[in-house]
């Protein structure tokens, strides 16, 4: 191996002294070769002797650095060597590398070494020009040398890194896993035996990807091009379960390796859960999306289960195996197996939004406290929550790709958008978007996938609003309505068709760009329901009317096409609707299924006749019964409520 230091020492004026920097001087065992000598007439250096007669010698260093592309270390800027006798420091010179454009060699003396054989040398790399900062290498023993007259004796110094463990570091900082589109840098950090940083060679540290599943990231730079940091970016996701991702940093100057561990999960609306989130599905059309064993015409409402609390607005979702989830006023989430509660979470206040469920097993809700609380569906601990500056009445839609959409009301009234594997806000969306008004009580729908998505909701200041998922800014003028959009979300058909309904008692009827489909269907009375979309493209919502003592609420039948409302219709129940229409299917035929104040649930069909109805409570049921949560189905086919005396009822 090509010596890193080449030592003589003579009669002062006539020694030179090389170093060469090569390739490994950061490599432990890498020698560094001196040799040492004296000139000048006889005796043994006493100090004793006198002055003029004394011999003594001296060393001269001559130092040669390397072209910066091959900086070796690449991060060290001085050497700091130092000669010792008897163990005592007599000198010590710091050679700095030259600056750019200066001659790339430095030169530097002790004089007036008595001649002796008790001498050692040591040498030092730092990262900083005049010596300081956290050494990068250092000899492994200081190497004893003798100052001889017209001797020259080589010694080998070794130069070892002070690098004990190298670490590998992750921003942002997470221990969640990894989605689709998510992007980590990774970092190599050296440490010394003292846990100090160690300054590292850039173009000494390569990174190495490897996959359980091939093309789940890519790795840049790769393994082929040295770099202080790497960046990952996961370009797929698993449709189910996780895929195991380790990234290796590896420093040739130390020899030392580290790695992290990444897991990329499946993101997304859960595709398993018969009735996943709010009205269904991500366009919160209130359609069945498959067949289920339709409720025969003599079913009727039982209690599931008994919360002790009052449920007004919030609904249930269903899982793949029945599990039933739903939030109450005492702001307990439940889950519920069989009638059996399964577990239980307390957020800070009441609860009126409907959870939503992922395909990594998560149950996203929001809360009067103004949390979205993300928790484990199999356990109902909590993963993270995020503290929002609003209630959150609405319900969270979760895309493709993992993030959560929700709004608040006052005092806040934005839409926001978080990463919904960490509780992270969206790196793209600068911050929440703020809508005028007093709040969005609304659930989005989204329409498209990735970066082409787009969220439609509507706010209590009358404006429809259609944003991109990238940024949170408008891709279409936003559309006023004749009242507040206060809890009708809109509801988005195949063709882009987007309905939704106001306080003014108007049923609008949208192109996807939100210029009008055709003139606002007139109800004559509040609708808070969200509007349901049959197979066919017919519109179903209710109406509460029942301000004026007549209880005159109805649902609604309106041809999609046209603004028409539909032959049969509409259909007068006995008090006010506020809970959303969910449709099923019975053969070829929609089953709309609607819950209103007067304790019913109504099983109609398309022609506005009733297939069947249920009432909650029995004959003397207790003072302000009345459902006011929206159906949802389970597996099996069963229509699953809330209703205000706190039970989950079940129609099956």
């Amino acid at each position: 191996m090509k010596p890193l230091f080449s030592f003589q020492a003579a009669k002062r004026g006539q020694l030179t002294m090389r170093l060469s920097l090569a390739l490994t001087l950061l490599v432990a065992g890498t020698p560094l070769l001196l040799s040492a000598g004296c000139g000048g007439g006889g005796g043994n250096g006493s100090p004793t002797q006198n002055a003029a007669t004394r011999k003594t010698g001296g060393l001269s260093l001559s130092v040669t650095w390397p072209d910066r592309t091959r900086l070796i270390p690449d991060a060290a800027e001085s050497i700091v060597v130092t000669v010792r006798k008897a163990g005592v420091t007599l000198r010590t010179t710091t050679l700095q590398r030259p600056a750019a454009g200066q001659p790339l060699t430095t030169v530097a003396s002790f004089d007036d070494l008595p001649v002796g054989n008790d001498y050692t040398v040591s040498a030092d790399a730092f990262p900083v020009g005049n010596g300081t900062g956290v050494a990068q290498a250092r000899s492994a023993t200081m190497v004893p040398f003798v100052v001889a007259d017209n001797a020259r004796t080589p010694v080998a110094v070794t130069m070892d890194s002070t690098i004990t463990r190298l670490l590998l570091e992750s921003t942002p900082v997470s221990t969640f896993p990894l989605g689709r589109g998510r992007s980590r840098t990774l970092t190599a950090v050296g440490r010394d035996a003292n846990d100090a940083a160690v300054l590292l060679s850039p173009r000494k540290v390569t990174f190495t990807l490897t996959e359980s599943v091939s093309g789940t990231a890519t790795l840049i730079p790769d393994d082929t091009t040295p770099a202080s940091d790497a960046i990952l970016t996961v370009t797929n996701a698993p449709a189910t379960g996780s895929v195991r991702l380790t990234i290796t940093a590896t420093d040739s100057e130390s020899g030392r390796v580290a790695t992290q561990d990444f897991s990329v999960s499946s993101t997304g609306l859960s595709e398993d859960a018969i009735w996943a989130k709010f009205h269904g599905d991500l366009r919160n059309t209130g359609r069945l999306s498959r067949d289920l064993t339709p409720v025969s015409a003599g079913a009727t409402a039982t209690p599931f289960f008994t919360t002790g609390s009052t449920i007004v607005f919030a609904s249930p979702v269903i899982g793949a195996d029945g599990t039933v989830y739903i939030g109450a006023y005492d702001g307990k989430v439940r889950a519920i197996r069989n009638g059996v509660e399964i577990w239980q979470f307390q957020t800070g206040a009441a609860i009126e939004s409907t959870p939503a469920l992922s395909k990594d097993g998560a149950l996203y809700i929001g809360s009067d406290d103004g949390k979205l609380y993300c928790l484990e569906t199999a356990t109902g601990l909590p993963r993270f929550s995020y503290q929002a500056d609003g209630p959150i009445y609405g319900s969270p839609t979760v895309s493709e790709d993992g993030f959560v959409y929700f709004g608040t009301t006052n005092p806040d009234s934005k839409i926001y958008a978080i990463d919904g594997l960490d509780g992270t806000p969206k790196a793209t969306w600068a911050t929440p978007r703020t809508i005028p008004g007093e709040g969005i009580q609304t659930t989005p729908a989204l329409v498209g996938t990735g970066d082409s998505g787009i969220l439609y909701f509507g706010a209590s200041d009358g404006k429809v609003y259609a944003i991109s998922v990238v940024d949170g800014e408008d891709v279409y003028e936003p559309f006023q309505a004749d009242d507040a959009v206060f809890s009708s979300s809109c509801a988005v058909d195949d063709d882009g068709s987007v309905y939704f309904g106001t306080l003014g008692g108007k049923l609008y009827g949208l192109n996807a760009d939100l210029t009008e489909k055709w003139v606002a269907f007139d109800a004559e009375a509040p609708i808070y329901a969200t509007p349901a979309i049959g197979n066919d493209g017919t519109v179903y919502f209710g109406t509460l009317d029942n301000f004026s003592g007549l209880n005159e609420s109805k649902v609604f039948a309106v041809n999609g096409s046209t603004g028409e409302g539909r032959n049969g219709w509409p259909f007068l129940v006995g008090d006010g609707i506020t809970a959303s229409a969910a449709i099923g299917k019975d053969g070829p035929d929609d089953v709309i299924y609607v819950t209103s104040f007067d304790r019913n649930l109504y099983a109609l069909l398309p022609t506005g006749s009733v297939k069947f109805q249920t009432e909650i409570g029995g004959g003397t049921p207790p003072p302000g019964l009345a459902i006011e949560s929206s159906p949802g189905f389970g597996p099996d086919g069963a229509i699953y409520f809330g209703s205000t005396d706190g039970t989950v009822q079940v129609v099956r």
